[in-house]
């Protein structure tokens, strides 16, 4: 073995070392910052399929469709579509406005449409390959118009405030490219102006962590855990749920 085969070992191995040091640092700042609750009773599914299409040089046009499930006895089912259009002139700075529509089976209550206009913006911090990979963390303010039409034909109307922090730890590159495994992580807070609509998941806060993978330049998946805090403002009641979040991106 030569001099050069050496020190291709030395480096992978120093490489490994380095990886597996961000990991254990990142899952143990994530169990400290998961609340007890996070062995909740409840249990969510989620699932999202995200387009983007090409869309110019700065503007991003996204367009999701999802599917949630409550995993308890009559437990409702929802599905949305989102449309989202973000402009990026400032790198770091963004601001996003979209048209959200929803519809929620309830079995045991009432079922109902929910159409959601919004706008937010977005201020990152573009920072990559320091402070454990750190990449771009986020600070975004949404501000949601929420509009309900319930199966008994009657309607609501309600304003929404969403605060958000958020950003990714990448694992084996110092930036988010192809073949980069990373941890996304938000924490997020919701609070009603005027009083709450009703729903089955009014959400109050939300603390996600997750594992992501750019398999190429079109394609990537996450997986996130969700504790989610929230109100059933129709029967009156309040849980503590975990969510399984299923996400698949591709760019067009």
């Amino acid at each position: 073995m030569n001099y050069i085969q050496l020190k291709k070992i030395k480096l992978n191995r120093s490489g490994n070392f380095r990886l597996t040091n961000k990991v254990f640092y990142i899952i143990t700042l994530f169990i400290l910052l998961f609340p007890k609750t996070a062995y909740s009773q409840n249990t969510q599914i989620w699932l999202d399929a995200d387009i983007f299409p090409s869309f110019g040089v700065n503007w991003d046009y996204q367009v999701e469709a999802g599917y949630r499930k409550y995993l308890v006895d009559d437990g409702w089912t929802r599905y949305h579509l989102r449309n989202v259009i973000t402009y990026k002139g400032l790198s770091w700075m963004l601001y996003a406005g979209a048209l959200d529509l929803f519809y929620t089976n309830e079995n045991v209550t009432t079922n109902y449409l929910e159409v959601r206009p919004w706008i937010q913006v977005t201020a990152r911090w573009m920072t990559a390959g320091e402070y454990l990979n750190l990449f771009r963390p986020y600070f975004s303010i949404r501000l949601e118009e929420r509009f309900f039409r319930y199966t008994d034909k009657s309607t609501d109307q309600k304003t929404r405030l969403r605060f958000r922090i958020g950003g990714r730890f990448t694992l084996n590159n110092d930036f988010m490219r192809v073949r980069t495994w990373y941890v996304p992580f938000r924490v997020e807070f919701f609070f009603n102006v005027g009083g709450e609509a009703q729903e089955v998941s009014a959400d109050q806060n939300r603390i996600m962590a997750g594992i992501g993978y750019i398999f190429n330049s079109a394609s990537r998946a996450e997986f996130n855990l969700t504790v989610q805090n929230s109100e059933n403002t129709i029967s009156f009641s309040s849980s503590t749920d975990l969510i399984f979040h299923f996400t698949f991106r591709q760019y067009l």
